[in-house]
């Protein structure tokens, strides 16, 4: 009986210190931005009453290179960037992109002494690509990038992880250059004859950007368009390919688009 009496009093405890203690699920949300995670001394990113992600928003702005201005009789704060001027109001669900007004789906806050916007509304607006990465809590930004790209970087790599597979697994990124390394190059070097590209585009990829799938191999990459006008687009693509038992690799079996389309020189 005494043995019972102590094991409910350790119970109550227990119970007592978990309802005295803080809960927030989103304590542990990160923000990274072009491939860095943004510091936040003071207020934390957190999930608000409508499910949407919001960030104070000096920190990453300002890792986009953009600049941010508060006006505390108006309570707004105003984003320019590459002569794209963005406006938040505190309270308000609407914002404006250029002059033009534009609608959200919860509204600009401060909490904590800091203005928090829903962080996908206000990259966007600058042009950048906003995705989530649900297993490690991450908002992942990348911005339009300056000049286009040659080598598939670390930057890269870590935007491709982020893109959720689109079937079974049986060999992850990663994995799969790791275990199969010759199969890997072979997929790399042969991939971009049988994509069926124009004369202007190439897929651009690495090693370690290949998935297997339960019946087909994944290969991740940049699909660059020459414009003709000393621009580029930039598309994040993702190809199925099956592979003959002589290495044959088959005609584009499947395309996805992973992310965006971005402008660059």
């Amino acid at each position: 009986m005494k043995k019972r009496s102590v094991l409910l009093l350790m119970l109550a405890g227990l119970l007592i210190l978990a309802m005295a203690a803080p809960v927030s699920a989103a304590d542990d949300i990160r923000v990274m931005v072009d491939g860095v995670l943004v510091d936040f001394p003071d207020q934390k990113p957190f999930i608000n009453k409508d499910n949407r992600t919001m960030v104070p928003v000096r920190a990453p702005m300002e890792a986009l290179k953009a600049t941010v201005m508060w006006d505390p009789k108006t309570q707004q704060a105003t984003i320019n960037k590459d002569n794209r001027n963005v406006v938040f109001t505190v309270g308000s669900s609407s914002y404006t992109v250029q002059g033009a007004k534009r609608m959200m789906d919860t509204a600009a806050v401060i909490e904590g002494g800091r203005t928090a916007f829903p962080i996908r509304f206000a990259a966007e607006a600058l042009g950048a690509t906003v995705s989530w990465d649900g297993a490690t809590r991450t908002v992942v930004i990348y911005s339009r990038l300056s000049d286009k790209t040659n080598v598939i970087g670390a930057a890269d790599i870590d935007r491709f992880r982020v893109y959720k597979y689109n079937e079974s697994v049986k060999s992850p990124l990663g994995s799969f250059a790791s275990q199969n390394s010759d199969l890997a190059s072979h997929i790399v070097k042969e991939c971009s004859s049988v994509l069926g590209l124009s004369s202007n585009q190439r897929f651009i990829t690495d090693q370690q950007l290949i998935w297997q799938g339960s019946s087909l191999y994944y290969v991740r990459g940049i699909l660059q368009t020459d414009n003709g006008d000393k621009t580029f687009t930039e598309q994040d693509m993702e190809y199925g390919l099956s592979i003959d038992s002589d290495r044959t690799i088959s005609p584009t079996v499947e395309k996805l688009t992973l992310g965006k389309p971005r402008l660059t020189k």
